[in-house]
């Protein structure tokens, strides 16, 4: 049914990482244009949070133009939205601090770390 994951945490609010896991998957290309989004209970099943929190994304959402809601037809992702200048980034900044505290952990410098880093981003890209 998803395109995508949501690990939900303690360390912010569920439905601002349901906003951001949105966003990101959009941006990403794991959610595209016209793709059909679940509906509020399916999401806060699968999710396992509380549909009160589910709606407050999706409105979040909607209002942003990332989603749009058609009558009898449920929601589906908006054609019309594309990420501001810098909130790509911003999406992904939790995901850099963790990557960086651990190769901190890993006992990794910043010049282990960044070679290790551009050697993953040659093989992948």
């Amino acid at each position: 049914m998803l395109n995508f994951t949501i690990k939900i945490d303690t360390s912010q609010p569920a439905a601002e990482q349901v906003v951001r896991a949105v966003k990101r998957a959009v941006v990403s290309g794991q959610l595209r244009a016209g793709d059909p989004f679940p509906s509020v209970r399916e999401l806060s099943k699968s999710l396992k949070i509380n549909p009160k929190t589910v709606q407050k994304s999706v409105a979040f959402l909607v209002g942003e133009g990332v989603l749009e809601t058609l009558p009898n037809l449920g929601t589906k992702v908006s054609s019309g939205w594309e990420a501001k200048q810098g909130e790509k980034s911003i999406l992904l900044k939790d995901e850099m601090k963790k990557l960086v505290v651990d190769a901190m952990l890993c006992g990794l410098d910043w010049e282990q770390f960044t070679k290790e880093l551009e050697l993953e981003w040659k093989k992948i890209k």
